[in-house]
């Protein structure tokens, strides 16, 4: 086509299409396309793929992102050594286990 600079990048001129579009989509705001992420790959095995998962957004606070946390709600998985997890273990505070 005369008037597309590139044939090969379906985001030149417009990125306002289909095609642009679908190259570009960041479904779970974390900066990776899903394209980048692959719509299959399920890095730490919950069930939920990548692309779905945030890379940047540590949902139960265990200092594991989402993306790479086997349970995005229980903060002691994969690790019971952090705060999130100990805060709940010792709920009283008292430095023993509950």
């Amino acid at each position: 086509d005369e008037l597309d600079v590139d044939n090969t990048d379906p985001c030149l001129p417009s990125t306002t299409n289909a095609a642009c579009e679908a190259l570009t989509l960041d479904s779970d705001e974390d900066g990776k396309t899903d394209l980048a992420e692959t719509l299959d790959a399920d890095t730490d095995g919950d069930g939920v793929n990548d692309y779905l998962e945030s890379a940047i957004v540590d949902t139960d606070s265990d200092g594991v992102f989402d993306e790479l946390d086997v349970d995005n709600t229980d903060p002691c998985l994969p690790s019971t050594t952090n705060a999130a997890c100990q805060a709940i273990l010792d709920a009283n505070i008292d430095n023993i286990i509950d």
